[in-house]
This record gives C-alpha cells, sequence and structure tokens, in this order.
C-alpha cells in the first residue's frame, strides 16, 4: 500500500491488510466494532448488544470481571453457529440470494464479525479470503461477498479512525490544555461528533496550526469512537 491508494483506494482488502504493523490492536478492534454496532438492527438477538456493550469496555481496556461469567459459555458463538445453520438451510432451500437469504447471511455475518472482535487473529491473517465473487453460489462465498461489502462501506469511518499512517501526527504538548481535553474527551465518551469544529477553535487557541489536525475536526466526516485526533489530544493509541 502506498500514501495514494490510502487515501483514495475503495478496496478494503488493500488498506486493511496494508495496515499491518502500522496500527494499534485497540484501532484494530474498534473499527470492526463500529462495524458490528452500524449493522445492529431490531433483528438481532439481545445477546448481541449485551456482547457489543461488554467487549467495547473490555477494548478500551476496562475489565468488567464481574460480566465474565456470563460469557463463559461463549453464547455469541452459539448465536452465531445456530444463525449459521440457519442460513446454510436457507441457501440450499432456496435459489439464489434472494432478500431472505441475503437477510439471514447478513445477520450472521453481524454476529460472527463481533464474535471475532479482540480475537487471536487479526483481520490481515485471513482478509484476503473475504474478495466477493460475481455471484455467490455457496453460504461462504454469499457471507465473504457481504463481509466484504460491509468494510467497503466503512473505509471512511477507518480513515478516521487510523488518520494518514503514512504522515503521523505528533501531538504538542501545548495542545492539551484543560479546554481541549475536556472537549475531546466528551466527544470520546458521549460521541458527539458535532463538537469536534469546537475542539478545532480550543486547540487553535492553544496554538495548533497543524492543518490535517484542524481539517479533520472541521470535514463533513464521517467520523466514529476511536477518531484519530480525538485520541490525539487523550493520548490513546
Amino acid at each position: 500500500m502506498i500514501e495514494k491508494e490510502w487515501l483514495t483506494s475503495a478496496d478494503p482488502v488493500l488498506l486493511m491488510r496494508g495496515l499491518r504493523d502500522r496500527i494499534s490492536q485497540r484501532k484494530c478492534d474498534l473499527f470492526e466494532l463500529t462495524c458490528a454496532e452500524r449493522m445492529s438492527t431490531d433483528w438481532l438477538d439481545p445477546i448481541f448488544h449485551e456482547y457489543l456493550h461488554f467487549i467495547s469496555r473490555v477494548v478500551e481496556g476496562h475489565n468488567p470481571k464481574s460480566d465474565e461469567s456470563v460469557w463463559a459459555t461463549d453464547p455469541v458463538g452459539e448465536l452465531a453457529q445456530s444463525l449459521w445453520y440457519g442460513t446454510q438451510s436457507l441457501f440450499a432451500e432456496r435459489t439464489g440470494l434472494d432478500q431472505t437469504v441475503y437477510d439471514a447471511v447478513r445477520r450472521y455475518v453481524a454476529v460472527a464479525l463481533l464474535n471475532g472482535v479482540h480475537g487471536e487473529l487479526r483481520w490481515w491473517d485471513w482478509l484476503t479470503d473475504v474478495r466477493p465473487v460475481a455471484v455467490p453460489t455457496t453460504p461462504d462465498e454469499a457471507a465473504d461477498s457481504i463481509l466484504f461489502g460491509i468494510f467497503r462501506d466503512h473505509l471512511p469511518l477507518l480513515r478516521c479512525i487510523v488518520g494518514n499512517p503514512f504522515r503521523p501526527v505528533a501531538c504538542d504538548p501545548s495542545w492539551r490544555t484543560s479546554t481541549a481535553v475536556g472537549l475531546a474527551d466528551a466527544i470520546y465518551s458521549e460521541r458527539s461528533f458535532d463538537r469536534l469544529p469546537i475542539l478545532a477553535d480550543a486547540l487553535e487557541e492553544a496554538g495548533c496550526t497543524h492543518p490535517d489536525v484542524l481539517a479533520h475536526c472541521r470535514g463533513d466526516g464521517p467520523h466514529a469512537r476511536g477518531c484519530w485526533v480525538v485520541d490525539l489530544i487523550l493520548g490513546k493509541s
């Protein structure tokens, strides 16, 4: 991967594999969490939403030990397996990837994606396997095609989380005023990304003139938890 590809390519395999050894596990996990979270709808099992909340806290460094026993039997893995069996049955019964089958595969992919967060494998170890075929003829091909599309559609959020890995920005300690840090913390915890332009103003008042930092805060987004500027001010990697 070269810088121009990072800035313009719509190929998630190229970009995500190109980030190997360039980003932290936390950044990697946050992107997968963001994708899984944005796929969640009313039809998903409540266990999905409960685990999403739990693993989000774990990724952020919290270790809610009192909740660990709830997941000791791997109910999310069991849910993914159950959804996969149902998807295979539907795929065998119906002709082609109609809407019913598509929705079933998408449900499975959402749960499987969340179940893989913070696991032993990082995406660059398996991502080459998800390049889509023109017409999926098996459940595996359908799942790969949907996952590829999910990652492709969320590349703007990946760029928000990572920034430009070819031009890393060092935070001047003078930028971390109480106002800037307070704003960044509120934006992060409340996901109030509409306040990023206010953070840009606070950073300018603190002497920040870095064009990438200010442009990102004042840009149209989209933004995600783990936004590289917010992380920069909070000292997160």
